[in-house]
């Protein structure tokens, strides 16, 4: 099946302001995020759930998830008015420090414990093939977030652009996926050969 590849490369600053959120200390353990970094995103999805809870009027219209990394947030799922999508992106924008949002809520019938436990599935397939890239030295998948829904698969994380091209090339190759949607940030080329150099030693 071929698959619609959307690439999408952004060089933002990021927001310092503290956001309290209770993590764990293995939550920084391979982040490439800084600690403060991790827990303004945690707290970004904390509050986006809280929203979406208070919005009661809306739970038989919407299914919303809200994922963040380094201030920019992805909403998926499904809405079955646009007046109800509309509400939740608005009530979303009002959170302190995102700095962009990606609004992937789709017009159509809530999804069924069908559809929900297929992307539950696919999502799991992609870890696995994300742990099975052997062939760059210093590839951690944990630092790649994973979020699928409607069988879309959507990429975030912090990588070097050699990274992000091998992880592009693996999802590829993975049946029954939709879209493929890649929200990375990019570090430097200089820290790539630093870390090479370092790796050589």
């Amino acid at each position: 099946m071929k698959k619609n590849i959307v690439i999408v490369m952004l060089l933002m600053l990021t927001s310092c302001t503290q956001v309290m959120a209770n993590l764990t200390g293995m939550e920084f353990l391979h982040d490439r995020r800084s600690r403060e970094e991790i827990l303004i995103d945690a707290g970004i999805e904390k509050n986006a759930v809280s929203i979406i809870e208070s919005l009661s009027e809306l739970n038989q219209k919407v299914r919303a998830k809200v994922s963040a990394y380094k201030g920019k947030v992805i909403v998926t799922g499904e809405a079955e008015t646009a007046a109800a999508r509309d509400k939740i992106i608005a009530n979303i924008r009002i959170i302190k420090n995102i700095r962009v949002i990606y609004n992937e809520l789709q017009l159509m019938p809530l999804a069924g414990a069908e559809v929900m436990n297929k992307d539950v599935a696919m999502r799991k397939e992609v870890i696995d093939a994300l742990k099975g890239i052997n062939d760059y030295s210093g590839f951690d998948e944990t630092r790649v977030k994973v979020i699928v829904s409607a069988s879309n698969v959507y990429l975030m994380g912090l990588l070097y652009k050699e990274e992000a091209k091998v992880v592009s090339v693996k999802i590829q190759k993975i049946e029954n996926i939709s879209c493929i949607v890649t929200l990375f940030e990019y570090i430097g080329q200089e820290k790539l050969q630093k870390e090479k150099n370092k790796n050589a030693i």
